[in-house]
């Protein structure tokens, strides 16, 4: 759930949707394209307020040297690029966006530009059903395909029947979770919805994992003998897998 903090200078402009990009520092686990984008103002005060929430379309790299010159993607602006750039991110001009910049983050400066669709609904309706059916909404008026299963991420239909196919296999949400790449409970919400049972993983599986896959399946091979199987896999080839090929 990637929260983005404005000030209050710029409150008005996200809620209204004049503003439709925001720069931001390089983060540990950087926001991706198809991710819900929550925007609020004076977080972690009293006055904290929830502005809208949308769904990222666009990243750019963003890039200030010590001449100030700004570089988008590794590519130079010229001046005219640079003050419509400042313009449409909330600034007067670029001067303006520069000292900004300086006096946030310092100079030389490396971030992203984090791009989102302001003509898409402002908030969302109340209620679990209501939540599912409006960010759904929001994915497809960005232009994003997929279908909402949780913790913020819009997963492809592909993705939704590897997890169904992964399930058949026997695993458990979190190791489905690290071969698909998405939280565990993103998995089992989507179990739940399709009428599955999610496995335990303690019922499952006692022992670790190795990174080798079946090369037919996508299942992870397992290290050694579990409850599950009585002989370890052999081969790049899992247990079910090499009964259709016998």
């Amino acid at each position: 759930m990637p929260a983005l903090n404005y000030q209050a200078r710029f409150a008005n402009d996200v809620e209204s949707g004049a503003k439709g990009q925001t720069v931001r520092k390089r983060r540990k686990c950087p926001i991706k394209i198809g991710d819900i984008l929550y925007h609020f103002t004076g977080m972690r005060t009293k006055a904290c307020r929830r502005l809208r929430i949308d769904v990222c379309t666009k990243l750019t790299t963003v890039e200030i040297n010590g001449y100030g010159l700004l570089l988008l993607d590794g590519v130079a602006q010229t001046e005219h690029e640079s003050q419509r750039f400042a313009e449409l991110d909330g600034f007067v001009d670029y001067d303006e966006m520069l000292a900004w910049v300086y006096k946030a983050y310092g100079i030389p400066f490396l971030g992203d530009a984090i791009y989102w669709n302001p003509k898409a609904p402002a908030c969302l309706p109340a209620g679990q059903a209501g939540r599912q059916a409006g960010l759904q909404q929001a994915g497809e008026r960005a232009g994003v395909q997929g279908v909402m299963a949780g913790r913020g991420h819009l997963l492809p239909d592909a993705t939704h029947e590897r997890i169904l196919m992964l399930h058949e296999h026997g695993m458990a949400p979190v190791e489905i979770a690290k071969v698909v790449g998405c939280w565990p409970t993103t998995v089992r919400r989507l179990l739940v919805r399709r009428g599955k049972r999610p496995l335990l993983r303690k019922r499952q599986y006692k022992l670790r994992w190795k990174p080798g896959m079946c090369r037919c399946c996508g299942i992870l091979l397992a290290q050694s003998v579990d409850e599950m199987q009585p002989e370890p896999p052999v081969g790049d080839l899992c247990r079910e897998c090499e009964k259709g090929v016998t």
